[in-house]
């Protein structure tokens, strides 16, 4: 068995289908990479996004992959692993991490999250698997909130920008959970280099290449270019607000816009962000709202 264990939106689908298709595992269909860049037409073999999924991986046969997501809303990853540890196959068995090394890495895959998985070509669930259930201090900003989905739009922004760090450690500790017998790569090695990626997992779990792969690596790179695009808009917004430079852009989504929130306050800057649910789109509007801190 294969065991792919990431975290939502690092390319967990896309590393599956590579397993598959241009192998004898279970060749897929040529299928074609979304709009969104994801790999999401094939239905994942054992998609494990609950704790009650876990269960079924117990009947799966030897050429079995699973794709655990990393945390479950009720279990982190060394439970998560721990309850894997049941299969008898366990020691044998070809164990892969994609793990996001520094807050970077998770910040450009929360992006890749929200355009996926959130408001993708085929998944459209909403804030949900980035926000989930957490109410974490939401009183904060309103005593009666009981659900994150109560809050203003600038409430939720600044809620996002202030928490999603604490949730990056987390992810930034994962590759701590595996032992030296797994295969570690991370998320933005896959982004920027999918050939010598796929081919190095390929490699790890003893799989023959049946069909080339390398334009299929060059046509999803491409397909992943508007997130990195928007990432490094990120970085020109924070850097043209803090220095009161000419700069517009279009609008952004909220998860885009709490990066640049973020960013600022590690800049040592906040907004003046109460009521403001419409983000500013040039860096003149946005340099007037900051304020040191």
């Amino acid at each position: 068995m294969i065991h792919v264990f990431y975290g939502c939106g690092s390319f967990g689908s896309t590393i599956e289908y590579v397993l598959k298709t241009p192998t004898l595992i279970d060749p897929l269909a040529d299928l074609p990479i979304l709009a969104d860049g994801s790999m999401h037409l094939f239905d994942k073999q054992c998609h494990i996004t609950e704790v009650d999924d876990v269960e079924t991986i117990l009947s799966l046969g030897d050429n079995s992959i699973t794709t655990p997501i990393y945390p479950l809303q009720t279990l982190k990853l060394p439970d998560l692993i721990d309850l894997f540890r049941q299969l008898p196959s366990w020691q044998q068995d070809y164990k892969i991490l994609i793990y996001q090394p520094n807050l970077e890495a998770v910040e450009i895959n929360l992006l890749f999250q929200y355009h996926k998985v959130c408001a993708g070509s085929v998944v459209k669930m909403g804030l949900a698997p980035i926000v989930g259930n957490n109410s974490h201090n939401i009183r904060a900003w309103n005593p009666n909130y009981t659900n994150w989905n109560q809050m203003q739009t600038w409430e939720l922004r600044e809620w996002l920008s202030i928490f999603y760090p604490e949730y990056a450690q987390e992810l930034n500790c994962a590759i701590d959970s595996v032992d030296s017998d797994w295969f570690t790569i991370s998320n933005t090695d896959i982004l920027y280099h999918p050939q010598q990626s796929f081919k190095a997992v390929l490699d790890f779990c003893k799989l023959q290449i049946t069909t080339p792969i390398d334009q299929f690596a060059s046509n999803w790179k491409t397909a992943q270019q508007y997130v990195v695009d928007e990432f490094d808009l990120v970085a020109k917004i924070v850097d043209s607000a803090v220095g009161g430079k000419e700069f517009a852009w279009k609008e952004m989504n909220i998860v885009a816009e709490a990066i640049v929130q973020q960013r600022l306050r590690q800049k040592g800057f906040e907004i003046k962000c109460d009521g403001l649910n419409i983000f500013p789109t040039n860096a003149a509007e946005l340099h007037k709202l900051l304020y040191k801190h």
